[in-house]
């Protein structure tokens, strides 16, 4: 239902190679592949429950947080769309058709004492 508003509103995008980021509410698996075949570009955050089985590739959480704050764990998928699983203050899901398996590149974050920490982030966030 909620990939049906996305869909509704970016019809006439079709590829004019325009790129969405809705919000998480609106992300699933079959949206992202409806608008790839469509010729639009996506990238947007996602729950766990809507990867469709693609989150049992990635690491799990207690793997990424042994490797610490900004540890990731990305696949693609045959279709060219890539999930990234990334470890900030919490485990975020980044479901894209745009952004695949780029050089990561470095964020300033915070940690609970206020203090600036250099933290390694996917292309995709």
């Amino acid at each position: 239902m909620a990939g049906d508003v996305i869909m509704r509103l970016s019809k006439g995008l079709e590829r004019k190679n325009y790129k969405l980021y809705p919000d998480y509410l609106f992300t699933s698996m079959a949206l992202v592949r409806k608008l790839r075949e469509d010729g639009i570009w996506f990238v947007g955050t996602c729950h766990a429950n809507r990867l469709q089985g693609v989150d049992k590739k990635l690491k799990p959480l207690q793997e990424l947080k042994a490797g610490g704050r900004g540890s990731t764990s990305i696949c693609t998928s045959v279709d060219y769309i890539t999930v990234t699983r990334w470890l900030d203050n919490s485990l975020v899901h980044v479901v894209s058709s745009y952004a695949g398996r780029q050089l990561e590149g470095i964020t300033k974050r915070y940690n609970k004492k206020r203090k600036a920490l250099d933290v390694t982030r996917p292309y995709s966030v």
